[in-house]
């Protein structure tokens, strides 16, 4: 490759190029070279030892932007003025921006390797200054060195750019070229259905007739591709290309715009702005649908944000080099895809594998005749249409191109043959003996993906029959955040763990779990638990008439047949593997049985727990002894040997408690050949161990956060599309870690500034002032606020959740657990969220054995929900409620008289008692909503909603805002701002109905217009009046 610019920092030789420009060196050190080809014009802006900014023309054509070579100063401190230079840039040049070279720092500790500890904060000022600038990652291959600012021009006019990292040869650094041409060869565009055509009504047409023409005999497969066919044609010679039909608009109305207005030219411009309007519609939802984000919606004009997200999407899907088990690198397209090819083919080769005799005894019939009854049955429509409605819109499709919104809106149209079609796939024959009494699936379609999702949800309910009770994977009614609460309770007993018993953790990590399942293994497992022949063959047809193809940069590979291994993202997949699994812990379960495994027993009335699984991910408990190691490894093996999995030795390690003698443990270690568990270990995503620097614990957290945000740049979202964002992308990161765990206040409030200033569109930390103070933010939207959660109140009110689990679920094996206030910080973190449960929970009556009458809150009415105590002693013999219950389960309105006051005689009679006689006491969460009146229900435009809360706020006008800013008051008078508003809101409804006269030929009514002053004023009055508390409002 021929390069047009070349950027040399550390040099002494002079470059071939007839355009340059030239830093000296100083002595031994600096000197900056910039050259360039002669077609390309670059006016030199900037320049001194450590950076070269320019100016550039001509490549590509008629487009200009700014390129900035960097050296970092490597003195310590050095770096400092360069961050703010580059600050300054990005503050002042507003087009696209690229620039490369060495900071001579490294932004996180993995681009470093051996060599002196790194000190100082370089790391978290280059982190600043992508933050403030907006920055995004480039692409690379290699490591990453090369950073571009995240504008919307650099993405649009270098979409393919790539950073490559090249050998060193003579040399100690690796040079970094730049392509911003990337791969130019034509690809072959493949069918995909396209959302847009669906506001066209002749969509409905073309696919009825194609469906009706194609479809004879319930030829599904023949149906579909008749449609798809069809849609192509239709598209080409009618729908056409929305792009080239707004150019065309936007010059036919520059056109008229020019001529002399008339009631003609008026009904004209009409008719373009209805066309401009449905194709910009159009637009947006086509990009939507290609940036595959289901959180945001349509309509609030986020045509730019889409196209932003799917630019990056290809590009970081794209593979442009991949490295050979020699360390070479490979960049030729046909080589990646015959490595991928090669490599899956060979994984996907079975092991022939015999399943062994100790898993075979273990295994017992479990699913009765009822259920394979209710199994294999014929599915009525309604069952079906659930299915298929229950899917993702723009999920993957499969090779046919037709993503699961097709046929959800064109249901009545394609409904009923796909009805027949699946009805087909399941056999009518009550004992099929051969393939062919089954059809052949093909392809993981959309469509086959209806099937499965059916027989998953026929499975679903089975699960906790033939699940292992170690299994929390899927199973209804259980949860991830079980196994992290036991785990955390387990791995605090053993690090605390003294005396002469050792104990230990292994953690298990399984290879390519879903890829190796043996095929043959899985039918044995279905077998011996009872399914019948018929749902067997069904499922092994499902996971062995499939053909795989690498789709490798938008190019298909040549079709190979898979031997074993479950397809990710198949409904069913989940569950097989789970089942699979429970066979495991079968043989887990028998060494426990056989004294041949301790397990862990962490405090009285405790079950011992020997392992945990969630899904492939397995964790083994036991004593450190090599006899219990050696017999957890054998059963790995014959688990492995039987079902084709394989265990990651390199991933997987072993937590052995302190009071074991170093060699011992060396000695485990070396057994095993595992590494021992560090402090920065997770299990499932959550930290093991929580030292006493917390906050640099849960620093990742944050960091998670702001890489969130900064990859998706303020600029390109309106502010309601920042408040979407922030509401359900950015609080969803902490989420799962603050179920279980309590973050540091100090984490909680980082995480909201950088949720704050991203909200305003603001990027520099130092200079920000908001109009409206996070408090008010944050306010739920029946109270005047946006929603934004509280990362604090939200981390308690999840913890609380915890908590409430614990009190109902008496049965679960973490409910069992014995800690104490001062034990790990899973418990500490529940402790804290107390008062949550304290404010709404009261105990529910049933029988009345469990609840205290003076000691457990239980009656709804009363002050902390607990009854005072009485004047009067009280016998006691009535300490429960049950005392104060008769036989027929009526309050013994006697005792009730003798003992209590009236007021609590009334409340205690208005306590529900359970139906069941013999029903046990439970829980009761109090939460009571009252239907308070909110604009945020109105169906308008969030964007409409927003204008409305600012007024609200008094933060519309940007000079009160001012006023208020330089004298710290509301300003001259207290009613200056509604005045204004409702002053302008007048002025504005006129003005806008006359530019509808004028130049859309539309006249409004005069009532209209005075109906929707009259709407902005009594909302102002509501608010004023309801929501600020200003009881005497005098504005109408």
């Amino acid at each position: 490759m021929k390069p047009e610019f070349i950027f040399i920092f550390e040099t002494k030789t002079f470059v071939g190029f007839q355009h340059y420009c030239i830093v000296s060196s100083k002595g031994r050190g600096g000197g900056l070279w910039l050259a360039w080809q002669l077609h390309i014009d670059v006016e030199i802006i900037f320049q001194d030892d450590f950076m070269i900014v320019g100016l550039v023309n001509g490549a590509p054509p008629g487009v200009e932007w700014l390129f900035s070579g960097v050296y970092g100063n490597p003195r310590r401190f050095g770096g400092r003025v360069l961050w703010e230079m580059l600050e300054g840039i990005a503050g002042n040049y507003l087009g696209p921006w690229i620039y490369l070279g060495d900071f001579n720092v490294i932004a996180c500790g993995n681009e470093k390797r051996g060599g002196k500890k790194i000190i100082g904060d370089s790391s978290y000022q280059l982190a600043e200054v992508q933050e403030k600038c907006n920055l995004i990652d480039l692409g690379f291959c290699g490591r990453r060195f090369t950073w571009t600012n995240g504008r919307q021009g650099l993405s649009n006019l270098f979409p393919r750019a790539m950073v490559f990292h090249l050998p060193a040869i003579q040399s100690d650094q690796c040079p970094i070229l730049v392509d911003t041409k990337g791969d130019v060869k034509p690809k072959k565009k493949f069918f995909k259905f396209e959302a847009m055509w669906l506001r066209d009504s002749n969509c409905r047409e073309v696919v009825k007739r194609a469906w009706d023409e194609h479809s004879i005999g319930g030829d599904v497969g023949r149906g579909l591709s008749g449609v798809r066919k069809s849609l192509i044609r239709w598209n080409i010679a009618e729908f056409g290309n929305i792009f080239n039909h707004m150019r065309r608009i936007w010059s036919e109305i520059d056109s008229l715009q020019q001529l002399d207005h008339s009631p003609h030219i008026a009904g004209m411009l009409q008719s373009l702005y209805l066309q401009l309007q449905e194709l910009q519609r159009k637009e947006e939802l086509f990009w939507m649908q290609r940036s595959r984000e289901s959180w945001l919606r349509l309509g609030d004009q986020n045509t730019r944000y889409f196209h932003l997200t799917t630019t990056q999407h290809r590009r970081c899907s794209s593979i442009d080099g991949l490295k050979w088990a020699d360390g070479s690198w490979t960049y030729d397209k046909n080589e990646i895809r015959n490595m991928f090819v090669e490599h899956f083919s060979n994984l996907f080769q079975t092991s022939s594998p015999t399943v062994a005799l100790e898993i075979l005894a273990l295994l017992q019939p479990i699913v009765t005749t009822q259920d394979n009854e209710d199994l294999c049955r014929l599915p009525s429509n309604d069952e079906i249409e659930s299915a298929i409605m229950q899917m993702s819109h723009f999920k993957a499709p499969g090779p046919d191109g037709l993503f699961a919104l097709f046929f959800q809106k064109l249901w009545a149209l394609v409904g009923d043959d796909i009805i027949l079609w699946i009805h087909f796939l399941i056999p009518k024959v009550s004992h099929p003996i051969s393939v062919n009494d089954f059809r052949p699936i093909g392809l993981c379609n959309v469509i086959y993906k209806f099937f499965v999702k059916l027989l998953a949800n026929r499975q679903r309910p089975l699960l906790h029959k033939i699940i292992s009770p170690w299994q929390a994977a899927f199973v209804p009614g259980k949860q991830i955040v079980d196994n992290v609460l036991v785990a955390d309770e387990i791995i605090h007993f053993i690090k605390k763990k003294k005396g002469k018993n050792c104990v230990f953790a292994f953690k298990v990590d399984m290879s390519k779990a879903y890829d190796r399942i043996e095929w043959v293994f899985l039918t044995t497992i279905l077998q011996k638990l009872g399914f019948n022949e018929k749902f067997v063959k069904l499922i092994h047809l499902c996971i062995s008439t499939s053909s795989f193809s690498i789709l490798v940069n938008e190019e298909n590979s040549n079709k190979f047949y898979p031997q074993r291994g479950l397809r990710q993202g198949d409904p069913l997949c989940p569950y097989l593997v789970i089942m699979c699994m429970s066979a495991l812990s079968l043989l887990l379960s028998k060494l426990v049985e056989h004294k041949k495994l301790s397990g862990i027993k962490i405090a009285r009335g405790c079950p011992i727990v020997s392992h945990m699984m969630f899904a492939d991910d397995l964790v083994i408990f036991g004593k450190n002894t090599v006899h219990e190691l050696e017999n957890v490894k054998k059963a790995l093996q014959i688990f492995g040997c039987s079902s084709g999995q394989e265990v990651n030795y390199a991933k997987s390690g072993i937590l052995i408690s302190k009071n074991v003698h170093h060699h011992l443990r060396n000695m485990l270690v070396r057994f095993l050949k595992v590494k021992s568990i560090s402090q920065r270990d997770k299990y499932l995503g959550a930290p093991l161990f929580i030292g006493i620097n917390k906050n640099e614990v849960f620093s990742s957290v944050v960091k998670r956060v702001c890489d969130k945000l900064n990859g998706w740049r303020a600029h390109t979202l309106s502010v309601v599309g920042r408040v979407a964002f922030v509401n359900h992308m950015v609080t969803a990161i902490p989420t799962y870690l603050m179920s279980v765990l309590s973050l540091p206040i100090t984490t909680c409030d980082d995480i909201e500034k950088v949720m704050h200033r991203f909200i305003w569109g603001a990027s520099d930390s130092n200079n920000f002032y908001p109009t409206i103070s996070w408090q008010k933010i944050c306010l739920p939207k029946v109270a005047s606020g946006l929603g934004v959660r509280r990362m604090k109140y939200f981390n308690d009110a999840l913890l609380a959740k915890v908590g409430w689990r614990i009190l109902i679920e008496q049965g679960s094996i973490w409910s069992y657990c014995d800690p104490k206030w001062h034990d790990c910080w899973v418990w500490k973190g529940i402790c804290r969220s107390r008062h949550v449960l304290r404010a709404g929970c009261v105990r529910r009556v049933g029988n009345g054995h469990s609840i205290s009458i003076w000691g457990d809150p239980w009656v709804p009415s009363q002050p902390k929900f607990k009854l005072q105590i009485p004047p009067t002693s009280v016998p006691d013999v009535i300490c429960r409620v049950c005392d104060l219950l008769d036989s027929n389960r009526q309050w013994r309105l006697d005792l009730l008289h003798r003992f209590f006051y009236s007021i609590s005689i009334r409340n205690i009679l208005k306590v529900p008692i359970s139906i069941r006689s013999s029903g046990d006491d439970g829980q009761l969460w109090l939460l009571e909503r009252k239907g308070i009146f909110s604009f945020w229900k109105l169906k308008i435009y969030p964007r409409i909603l927003l204008f409305l809360w600012k007024i609200l706020h008094g933060r519309l006008s940007i000079v009160e805002w001012i006023w208020n800013f330089v004298n710290g008051s509301r300003g001259p008078n207290e009613e200056w701002m509604s005045d204004l508003i409702l002053t302008t809101t007048v002025l504005w409804k006129i003005w806008d109905a006359r530019n509808k006269c004028i130049f859309q030929g539309y006249l409004a009514q005069p009532m209209d217009v005075l109906q929707s002053v009259l709407f902005i004023w009594g909302m102002e009055f509501y608010t004023t009046t309801k929501i600020c508390g200003c009881g005497n409002s005098t504005h109408l």
